[in-house]
């Protein structure tokens, strides 16, 4: 629910306000979403002033029984069945030799309303026992309802439903009213996203095998590309892998070509995705797996790594390699390189 969602906005801030000695962290993300917050005040009060609040922590979304004369009358009969209801689990331990609320529980779901659950282990309890019904069984018990407890229940569930219907034009208002905050939701989505990225980035660099590095990045058109010790994130963290780093020097005037040789499954794709996906990671604000890096900016990643034949286009597995090679000479350019 939006509401709920946006509820836990504030209890993220608190963690990013302990930082806020970092003026990045801030500008992205602490004054951004301070201010989406505020404009989205009124959509939470709207929704505490329309929805009943209690139902909500249940899983329910229903308006709250003050906003209609016929809504109040549905919602103390609602009361008054999950009253007596309640009673149905004293009645129940009772009869099965159960303490209430450990051994045995009243639950509810939006699906099946309310019913009964014992453990897996008190199960031996509804054998043959034809005053209860057993509705599943799952790894977390045992679900029934005893005769009594099933009429309630339907009565509680069809009583529910008429309050829904009933509820339909208000809620119909308040959809409407809510999709005028369509604007500010994506923009907190946004903020949000952007900060997913970063912290799973940052988890991934402290956490890998070695500790990847900051970049040191140069303007475009610098043609440099140094690494030490580079290695693949993904082939790293591989259990039963030991992966070889390798040093990658590309410099304009000194080094701008080189040739990859070797047996199959030597590493020689390995190596030129290694080197992509570094130059990948480094632009879009990722520590690397390297020892050292520096690189310039480039405005494209151009490779091509295996290739198959294609008999229908009647291109051998060369001719296929050939195509894709003459593809990426003619798209580079010097800043490429």
């Amino acid at each position: 629910m939006i509401y709920q969602a946006v509820g836990r906005v504030p209890q993220l801030m608190q963690s990013l306000d302990g930082h806020d000695d970092f003026p990045a962290l801030r500008c992205m993300f602490i004054e951004p979403l301070t201010d989406l917050l505020s404009d989205m005040q009124r959509f939470q009060d709207m929704v505490e002033t329309t929805l009943d609040m209690d139902q909500v922590d249940r899983g329910e979304f229903l308006v709250k029984p003050s906003f209609d004369d016929d809504l109040q009358e549905l919602r103390q009969m609602m009361d008054s069945l999950e009253e007596r209801i309640k009673k149905q689990l004293t009645c129940a331990a009772r009869d099965l030799g159960l303490e209430p609320n450990k051994t045995i529980k009243l639950e509810s779901n939006a699906q099946m309303g309310y019913f009964l659950r014992v453990t897996l282990k008190e199960e031996r309890v509804l054998r043959n026992n034809k005053n209860y019904e057993t509705l599943d069984t799952n790894k977390s018990g045992v679900r029934f309802h005893s005769p009594v407890l099933a009429d309630l229940n339907s009565e509680y569930l069809r009583a529910r439903s008429r309050y829904a219907e009933q509820q339909k034009a208000i809620v119909t208002e308040i959809v409407n009213i809510a999709a005028g905050y369509a604007g500010t939701l994506q923009q907190i989505g946004d903020v949000l996203a952007c900060l997913d990225v970063l912290a799973n980035f940052a988890e991934v660099a402290v956490t890998a095998p070695k500790p990847f590095v900051r970049p040191t990045l140069h303007d475009e058109g610098a043609g440099m590309l140094i690494l030490k010790q580079v290695r693949h994130p993904c082939l790293e963290v591989q259990d039963g892998t030991s992966f070889i780093a390798n040093d990658v020097y590309f410099k304009h005037g000194e080094c701008t070509f080189q040739i990859i040789t070797g047996p199959n499954m030597g590493g020689k794709s390995t190596y030129i995705r290694s080197v992509g996906i570094m130059a990948l990671l480094a632009q879009i604000g990722s520590f690397v797996p390297c020892d050292e890096a520096e690189m310039s900016l480039v405005d494209a990643i151009l490779a091509r790594v295996g290739a198959d034949d294609c008999q229908i286009k009647g291109m051998s597995t060369f001719m296929t390699e050939m195509v894709e090679t003459a593809a990426i000479i003619r798209v580079s350019h010097e800043p490429h390189c």
